[in-house]
């Protein structure tokens, strides 16, 4: 009897091994693209999770405090930002067995006051 409870628990550490969601050690992080300390409401704004090392084909798990969620994509695309966008951003792989750590939170700040850029097409060339 000693040996079947020594195979059983044998058994049970490979069954609880091959079953938890164990961190990885791939390092992760948030980016912006434009980097800029605020974006302006109406601009785009690229939100990317960044895994580096080792493994592919992971899964992409998003954090924020903003009000909108942000997709199961390693990218998340802003066309038109709005204040329901600022917030932070943290992000983290997972896969069937495995997951990342979490990222630490970068923080997105949109403000509805617009820049003082302004673009004109009517600029002239000709000087004299």
């Amino acid at each position: 009897m000693m040996a079947w409870a020594q195979h059983l628990s044998a058994f049970c550490v490979l069954v609880t091994h091959f079953f938890t969601v164990r961190p990885q050690t791939n390092e992760v992080t948030v980016t912006l693209q434009p980097d800029w300390s605020v974006i302006y409401r109406g601009e785009k704004v690229t939100v990317r999770c960044q895994i580096q090392g080792g493994d592919t084909q992971w899964t992409y798990e998003w954090s924020t405090t903003s009000s909108n969620k942000p997709p199961s994509d390693s990218e998340y695309i802003i066309n038109r930002a709005t204040e329901s966008d600022t917030g932070d951003y943290s992000c983290r792989g997972r896969k069937v067995h495995s997951a990342t750590r979490w990222s630490q939170a970068k923080r997105l700040t949109v403000s509805g006051k617009f820049g003082s850029l302004i673009h004109s097409d009517n600029v002239s060339t000709d000087f004299k």
